[in-house]
């Protein structure tokens, strides 16, 4: 029957134009007409995926490789281990004035040795205003940058 299916009244148990009269010859749903989308909850979209690829149609995702993934991770655990030498130096009050003090007189040069001065495995790069902070430090891992960790610490009002 489809959509061209019955002239004049439809009823039909669950159908929402359950004693409707329709006027037009043109469009008369059937009993079974939804007037919006119907999923079944047997649809899964991920059994439909598997059976695609399992017929071929799709090709497979290629083969999972963690080398970098694991690379990534090591370089990344040592940032962490960079990012906690670089916080135990700030918390002695010593070494936060002097690291202040340069900033208030913009003293770059004196900033950037004071950060290398910590010994950290992977290069930092500061930016700094009157109210806080930012360190971004990057890592690299077999050879390309993997990874990278930003703190920002406020100082100031």
């Amino acid at each position: 029957m489809g959509i061209h299916g019955h002239l004049g009244s439809v009823g039909h148990l669950g159908n929402p134009f359950l004693g409707v009269t329709f006027e037009t010859p043109y469009f008369t749903p059937s009993p079974h007409y939804m007037p919006f989308p119907y999923y079944s909850p047997s649809f899964t979209p991920q059994l439909f995926q598997a059976n695609i690829i399992s017929l071929g149609q799709l090709r497979p995702y290629p083969a999972i490789d963690i080398s970098t993934f694991e690379h990534s991770v090591a370089a990344f655990q040592r940032m962490v281990s960079d990012a906690g030498a670089i916080l135990t130096k700030f918390a002695e009050p010593q070494y936060a004035r002097n690291l202040m003090e340069a900033a208030q007189m913009g003293n770059r040069q004196e900033v950037d040795r004071l950060i290398k001065s910590i010994g950290t495995s992977a290069p930092v790069t500061t930016q700094y205003t009157p109210t806080g902070v930012l360190l971004t430090i990057h890592a690299q891992a077999q050879a390309s940058k993997c990874c990278t960790l930003t703190m920002y610490l406020r100082w100031g009002q």
